[in-house]
């Protein structure tokens, strides 16, 4: 075989990614036999053609696709060459490792596929001596998958058990202590911990789509409607919301514009949202239009979000109060998000922030809103 094309190539592993990345999403459902073996021919291509590339071809495939995902949960998610070298023990890995395989219309059509495909493997995938029948490399794979899906229940568990066993925190609030779940016991939450490997993985996709330079002004726009889109309900925060704040507060490479653009997208949706209120009395707010989508965050990302960019607090705090009143009111029939006090909102937001503690104090200043119902 000819030395490939290394842009040629390149346009081939985009195809073969999509194609793990296809098994781990409902698209799966769509697939049957024909198409195991159109993915199965195209792992063998990809594998036969990157052992004629040279070095300097590989480090730049190497560095073209360092962000993209390798959905395959049996080892690291980074993408490698090996994860080229070895493209038809990833492929038929992807597919055991699908969270969709169990649910398949077509399940026994497509195992049947995965269990002859395991034979045709090189022997090179594993360097385990004892791991060299098609039988072991099967049984080993699902193990792993098995194995992971146990780990991760027990993490959960022990994720719950450190949530449950921190203390709360004490925030002073003019003359006032409010007590909130610290902030080491939202970031130990079940709930968190799945939010921020979401957010994490969205983090890599953002940047994969930036290093093949896609159209950075469309997938923006794509971005913004997911965050709009996706609803909170009583019994949960809005996970799309979250996943875009909490992704545009990790750290990203200082190339990249990608962080700023996210808390514009934050930004933006507030803005269009605006919140306006009369007093109608000292102790009482009448809303006219308020409706903030950081009330669809947790106390503690929205108050992360507002320490990030303090702007934000001047339409979150009145949003705050319009919707609380006084400390503890139970929410109106219309809210479509968790109900948290007013206390915890505030303290999750002022905590270690003198600058947006003083901002709070100003807008609290007006007696009889921190009143009980």
């Amino acid at each position: 075989m000819a030395a490939p094309n290394v842009d040629e190539v390149s346009i081939h592993v985009t195809k073969f990614l999509g194609i793990l990345k296809s098994s781990q999403t409902q698209e799966f459902h769509g697939w049957n036999s024909v198409a195991m073996r159109r993915a199965w021919d195209w792992a063998k291509f990809i594998s036969e053609a990157v052992e004629h590339l040279d070095d300097a071809a590989k480090s730049h495939l190497n560095n073209t696709f360092r962000f993209d995902g390798v959905p395959s949960l049996s080892f690291s998610a980074e993408f490698t060459m090996s994860v080229l070298e070895q493209a038809p023990h990833e492929f038929v890995r992807a597919v055991v490792c699908s969270p969709y395989l169990v649910t398949h219309p077509l399940r026994s059509e497509i195992v049947q596929c995965v269990v002859s495909y395991y034979p045709q493997l090189p022997q090179h995938v594993s360097s385990d001596a004892n791991s060299t029948t098609s039988s072991t490399r099967l049984f080993a794979d699902i193990t792993t998958r098995l194995n992971l899906t146990r780990s991760t229940s027990v993490l959960m568990r022990i994720a719950n058990m450190l949530t449950q066993s921190q203390p709360p925190l004490s925030v002073r609030l003019g003359s006032r202590e409010l007590l909130v779940p610290s902030h080491a016991a939202w970031r130990s939450h079940p709930e968190t911990l799945h939010m921020l490997a979401l957010a994490l993985s969205f983090q890599r996709q953002v940047l994969a789509q930036a290093a093949h330079d896609r159209s950075s002004a469309s997938y923006l726009a794509q971005v913004a409607a997911y965050f709009n889109d996706s609803a909170a309900s009583r019994d949960s925060w809005s996970m799309g919301k979250s996943v875009v704040a909490q992704a545009a507060l990790l750290d990203w490479p200082d190339k990249s514009p990608w962080k700023q653009r996210l808390l514009d997208v934050v930004q933006v949706a507030v803005a269009d949202t605006p919140t306006r209120f009369t007093f109608t009395s000292i102790a009482h707010i009448s809303m006219i239009d308020a409706m903030s989508r950081l009330l669809e965050l947790s106390p503690w990302l929205a108050g992360d979000l507002c320490r990030s960019v303090p702007s934000l607090a001047m339409e979150y705090v009145p949003c705050l109060l319009a919707y609380s009143g006084a400390n503890n009111c139970p929410p109106a029939a219309d809210v479509t998000w968790p109900h948290v006090t007013l206390d915890e909102r505030l303290g999750c937001l002022v905590a270690a922030s003198p600058n947006l503690t003083a901002f709070c104090e100003s807008c609290l200043a007006r007696p009889g809103l921190l009143e009980p119902c």
